[in-house]
């Protein structure tokens, strides 16, 4: 699968949705958090030897330098040749889940401008939500 050519599909429609450069380069700051929290916990599912190796290569100070080895090495310890494909393939999925929101919110939005009674009910349950006022906002 072509991980690569999808993540910049979905970062277009982003983008169309109104997503400018500093806001999708945050977004992508989140995914790859995710990532890294995904391949945490899926780190617990291997051998105790496994883990001990990685915990070893993350021992010592984490620079600039070295971050990103450190990062591969959890990657490819807990993902094997599959890591390149992987870290790619939970960035996509960040990205979709992110997008899917966007959709729903957008048609949230226009339901309530339209009047539609489930979608002013579930506005007003979130009166007072600074997000959801930014979101009218805006």
């Amino acid at each position: 699968m072509d991980y690569l050519n999808e993540i910049e599909e979905v970062k277009n429609k982003l983008k169309a949705a109104g997503f400018n450069d500093e806001d999708l380069n945050q977004l992508l700051d989140l995914a790859v958090d995710d990532a890294i929290d995904t391949a945490l916990n899926d780190l617990q599912s291997k051998e105790p030897e496994v883990v001990a190796k990685i915990s070893q290569n993350m021992e010592g100070e984490i620079t600039k330098e070295n971050a990103m080895q450190k990062l591969n090495d959890l990657f490819t310890g807990v993902y094997g040749e599959e890591a390149p494909s992987k870290k790619q393939e939970l960035i996509l999925n960040y990205l979709k889940k992110s997008l899917d929101q966007i959709d729903k919110v957008k048609d949230l939005l226009n339901r309530y401008k339209a009047g539609d009674p489930s979608a002013v009910a579930a506005m007003a349950a979130q009166e007072g939500n600074p997000d959801v006022q930014k979101i009218l906002e805006e």
